[in-house]
């Protein structure tokens, strides 16, 4: 119950965060659903590589994930980029490459090696502090605006996943079943 109580808290915190409720969205309800709609879908993405993924090394799952990702979307990409009128340059590419194996190819591995070692449920919790650091990173490094309900927002989703953390921690360990 303990851990339920506080992933609903850091939900209630990421709302808060997002301005929910609050007149600085001007009505758009899709600024606020979409990053509920990916928060969804890493915790359904969490469940998944914990019941289908745990018997395949961390890096080869994410090889796999990151290269699938690639073949399906690198059409669109090069679409896109013509309907444009860019072509992207060797140095793009080089980015592009660089970003998806050590950015999202590191993270990928980090992430399945905590679902195997604490589960699903405290690996997602990362997806509550991704809107705390990218405000802080946006203060930090463009001087943007922190308003009080982001900075108290903020401090409920770090205050619910001490929660889950520690709720975790002090559950019993489940008994093998023969």
């Amino acid at each position: 119950p303990a851990v339920v109580v506080g992933l609903m808290i850091g939900l209630l915190g990421v709302a808060v965060v997002a301005g929910v409720g609050g007149s600085d969205l001007d009505g758009d309800g899709l600024a606020v659903l979409a990053p509920v709609g990916a928060g969804l879908c890493y915790g359904v993405g969490f469940c998944w590589a914990a019941r289908h993924l745990m018997d395949i090394p961390t890096v080869v799952a994410a090889t796999g994930q990151v290269a699938g990702a690639t073949v399906l979307l690198a059409p669109v990409a090069a679409v896109t980029s013509i309907v444009d009128g860019g072509v992207p340059r060797a140095s793009h590419l080089a980015a592009v490459a660089v970003l998806g194996v050590v950015g999202t190819g590191l993270a990928y591995t980090l992430s399945y090696r905590i679902i195997a070692d604490l589960g699903p449920t405290a690996a997602s919790l990362v997806t509550y502090l991704i809107p705390v650091v990218a405000l802080v990173a946006g203060w930090l490094v463009y001087d943007e605006p922190v308003p009080l309900r982001v900075v108290l927002g903020g401090a409920v989703i770090v205050a619910s996943v001490a929660l889950v953390t520690r709720a975790r921690r002090a559950a019993p360990a489940p008994t093998p079943t023969a």
